[in-house]
């Protein structure tokens, strides 16, 4: 049955990515900033914008995040968009960077963008 592997994902990833969490209010990761400008601005532009030389990325959505757990953004991440039904174009990067870098990323993403994600994007 998948259940049970699917479920252990889930809660290592909320565990991963809780002990890279930072404290509220916190400036953005580091880290994570240096994993989004190699992986992730090529496309989405360092703005979030869909901005970059490719052109052919998604804005970075801070209301898609604000609705989404952080395992669910894990997913996307390490999956690509077409393991959630969402843009395919999103590759996986789950051999490319390790559960913590993802991590990493996620609390840098969430740090871009405001309390109140109608507020604007990242």
């Amino acid at each position: 049955m998948l259940v049970y592997p699917a479920l252990m994902v889930l809660f290592l990833t909320a565990a991963i990515v809780s002990s890279a969490a930072g404290p509220a209010g916190s400036p953005g990761n580091p880290i994570g900033e240096d994993l989004y400008v190699e992986h992730c601005a090529t496309c989405h532009g360092m703005a979030g914008k869909a901005s970059g030389p490719d052109r052919g990325g998604h804005p970075v959505d801070c209301n898609w995040m604000a609705m989404s757990s952080n395992a669910t953004i894990f997913l996307l991440i390490t999956k690509g968009g077409a393991a959630l039904g969402l843009l395919p174009r999103m590759p996986p990067f789950g051999k490319r960077l390790s559960d913590q870098e993802v991590a990493n990323l996620i609390w840098y993403l969430r740090s871009r963008c405001p309390q109140n994600p109608d507020e604007g994007q990242p």
